[in-house]
């Protein structure tokens, strides 16, 4: 007789702040108010295709997780751009401005 292998997965009740955050990041890239200070949202890649390394400044980041904040921004980039695109991500890194500082993440804003 063959004995399944319990699985699992981490269950989330719904946090409607994570569910508020990512829709204001979504209009955010999708509609970007320069007037804004925050978000500010970094694509990066070597080539010249779908961005690799996502990152998004904010403040709206302090007491969350890393893995909430990830979890946010890929969700969001994947909204706005596609599947497709989103599956190039292999990096998507939610930062308040003092940790970006902290990782060296020096960016300036596009003309």
């Amino acid at each position: 007789m063959e004995v399944a292998m319990p699985f699992a997965q981490i269950a989330h009740g719904v946090n409607t702040r994570l569910i508020q955050l990512e829709d204001r990041l979504v209009e955010e890239w999708r509609n970007p108010q320069g007037n804004a200070p925050e978000p500010i949202i970094i694509e990066e890649s070597d080539r010249q295709q779908a961005p690799e390394h996502l990152y998004v400044i904010w403040s709206e980041w302090t007491g969350l997780s890393q893995y909430e904040r990830s979890k946010i921004v890929l969700n969001a980039y994947e909204r706005v751009r596609g599947r497709n695109f989103a599956l190039n991500v292999t990096l998507a890194m939610g930062l308040t401005s003092d940790e970006a500082d902290r990782m060296g993440i020096e960016y300036a804003p596009l003309e």
